[in-house]
C-alpha cells in the first residue's frame, strides 16, 4: 500500500534450523557457554539496559551462547535460543562481541545487533565467522612483537564514532622510535573478504541512513517497529476530529 513503511516479519527459527546454526559454529571451534559461566559471569552484578548486550540474558530460563577464544581475545555470540526450554526468548535481538579474556566484562567491538526475522542464523552465523577471523588473525605489532590492541575510532572533536575500530599498540616502551604502531580493522582480510565484508557494511549503512531519514531510530528492536506500525494503522483508521469552528 501506497504511503506505508513495511515492517520486517518477525520469524521463529525451528530447533532443525538453530541446530544447523549451532553445528556450524561448532565446525569454526566456537563451544557452549555453560550454566555455571553464565552465573559466575553475572554474579551479583544489576546489569543496566545499556549493559544487557555484554552479559547473558537468563530471564524464563537460560539463553545459549557461544565462546571462541584465540589470541587472548574471545568471540562470544548470544542467540535468544533458549537452553531447555522450547524456542525463543521474547527478545528479537541476536549479538555477537569481542572481548579481551582478561577483562570480559568490557567488550571491545560488537557487530550490529541482528534481528529475528527471516535471514536471522544467517546474519548472525556470518558475523560470528568474521569475528572469529579477526581474533584468530589478530595482528602483532611490527616494532615489538606483541599483539595489538582493538582501539576505538574518535573524531577531531574528540567523540567516538561507533563501531569503527582499529587495532593499536601503544607500548613505546618498546618501540625504538617511542611511537605508537597501528594496522586497519580489516588487515587480515584478503581482497576478496574485504569485498564481502565491505559489502556487509554498505548494507547496514544504507539501512541506518533510510531509518534515519524516515526521522526513525536506528537499531530498534523488532518489537517496537511493529508496535509503532500498529498504533500508526490505528491513528488513520480513526476518523479526523470534528471542526467546531463554525460554532464559536
Amino acid at each position: 500500500m501506497k504511503g506505508v513503511t513495511a515492517v520486517p516479519k518477525f520469524y521463529a527459527a525451528t530447533a532443525a534450523e538453530f541446530e544447523e546454526f549451532e553445528r556450524e559454529l561448532f565446525k569454526r571451534e566456537f563451544r557452549r557457554i555453560t550454566r555455571a559461566e553464565v552465573i559466575e559471569s553475572l554474579g551479583g552484578i544489576v546489569v543496566s539496559y545499556g549493559q544487557s548486550k555484554m552479559f547473558p540474558r537468563r530471564e524464563r530460563g537460560f539463553e545459549n551462547g557461544y565462546l571462541f577464544s584465540r589470541n587472548g581475545l574471545e568471540v562470544v555470540v548470544w542467540t535468544s535460543w533458549l537452553d531447555g526450554l522450547p524456542g525463543l526468548r521474547n527478545m528479537d535481538q541476536g549479538w555477537v562481541l569481542i572481548r579481551d579474556c582478561k577483562h570480559p566484562e568490557c567488550p571491545s567491538y560488537f557487530a550490529v545487533p541482528r534481528h529475528r526475522t527471516k535471514n536471522f542464523l544467517t546474519n548472525l552465523l556470518e558475523d560470528a565467522r568474521v569475528a572469529a577471523w579477526r581474533v584468530r588473525h589478530r595482528p602483532k605489532c611490527p616494532a615489538c612483537g606483541e599483539f595489538m590492541d582493538i582501539t576505538r575510532r574518535h573524531r577531531k572533536d574528540g567523540t567516538v564514532v561507533p563501531r569503527a575500530r582499529f587495532w593499536k599498540c601503544s607500548r613505546i616502551s618498546l618501540h625504538q622510535d617511542g611511537k605508537p604502531r597501528t594496522e586497519r580493522w580489516d588487515c587480515m582480510f584478503t581482497k576478496e573478504q574485504k569485498a564481502l565484508v565491505e559489502k556487509r557494511r554498505r548494507t547496514a549503512t544504507k539501512q541506518r541512513a533510510k531509518r534515519a531519514a524516515q526521522g526513525k531510530e536506528t537499531f530498534v528492536s523488532l518489537k517496537r517497529q511493529q508496535e509503532a506500525a500498529r498504533r500508526r494503522r490505528q491513528q488513520r483508521s480513526q476518523p479526523p476530529p470534528e471542526d467546531n469552528s463554525q460554532n464559536v
